[in-house]
């Protein structure tokens, strides 16, 4: 028998190993692929997937599976019937990316226990103040849309520990995301973003900060000194140099500045600051 070895970089050690602390094993959710297969355990259904089936309203009867914790309408073109949604007291992962839509559907807000929202590669232009008052969300994607700003009242979203907002036109972000303390990744890749915001220098649980793509050419140096920094990527930027005070970080591994215009000195300067960190140019 031949032995395989697999080597990875920090960054795929953490995609691998899982997003957040916890390693155990998810719950088996009683799940169904259909309303037709459903209808007899509706009782107890626990995961309904109506995935690409080109849906233009969500049926009625979706809301009378109320024991559902996880709900998947991806990939369809839904426009009506959201209201069903407001009895499902349990779910606690939605996901409606996919589906064209030019705002968030208002009863998502009717939904205490939702933990984990995507609502990826439709065509939202904002994110509604009503929508800031989700008391355990966890996670939220926000791909792939054209989101020019955030309400300051983003920043009520206390338990937030993933905010994906890759490919939309922010050029900044709200001084209120400094008190989402729970905050562990940031992913703002391909927006229009000329400075870091300054409003994620508050996040002492902040481990990946992905920024690449932006128009950003300094990086203050505050950032290298966040307490639990540990994945930064600012490659395809125009930074061509890093703050004298790189060294200050212990906890980033892996740093990311390729495509970035550095010098062979500033390389080896930076190399010499963060002798345990696994470096990109």
């Amino acid at each position: 028998m031949k032995t395989i070895f697999l080597s990875v970089g920090l960054a795929g050690v953490c995609l691998l190993s899982g997003c957040f602390d916890h390693r155990e094993a998810p719950r088996r959710l009683e799940r169904f692929d259909s309303l037709e297969t459903a209808r007899e355990s509706r009782e107890s259904a626990e995961e309904l997937r109506l995935v690409d089936q080109n849906l233009t309203a969500l049926p009625p009867e979706t809301g009378t599976f109320t024991k559902l914790e996880k709900l998947l309408l991806r990939g369809n073109k839904i426009a009506s019937g959201w209201e069903a949604l407001a009895s499902l007291k349990k779910l606690e992962t939605l996901d409606i990316a996919i589906n064209g839509l030019a705002a968030a559907p208002p009863v998502v807000a009717e939904l205490p226990a939702l933990r984990v929202l995507y609502l990826s590669d439709n065509a939202l232009t904002q994110w509604p103040e009503s929508l800031c008052n989700l008391p355990a969300l966890e996670y939220l994607n926000l791909d792939r849309n054209a989101i020019t700003s955030l309400p300051a009242q983003f920043g009520e979203l206390k338990k937030l520990r993933w905010l994906r907002l890759n490919d939309n036109p922010l050029i900044s972000l709200p001084d209120s995301i400094g008190e989402l303390k729970s905050l562990e990744r940031v992913y703002l890749r391909r927006n229009k973003l000329i400075l870091v915001p300054a409003s994620l220098k508050s996040l002492p649980k902040l481990e990946d900060l992905v920024l690449d793509e932006n128009p950003i050419a300094d990086v203050p140096e505050w950032v290298f000194e966040l307490p639990a920094l540990k994945n930064l990527n600012l490659s395809k930027t125009q930074v061509t140099t890093l703050p004298a005070n790189i060294g200050q970080s212990v906890t980033l591994r892996a740093l990311d500045l390729s495509g970035c215009k550095i010098s062979i000195e500033e390389r080896a300067r930076i190399r010499a600051a963060l002798p345990k960190c696994f470096i990109t140019f």
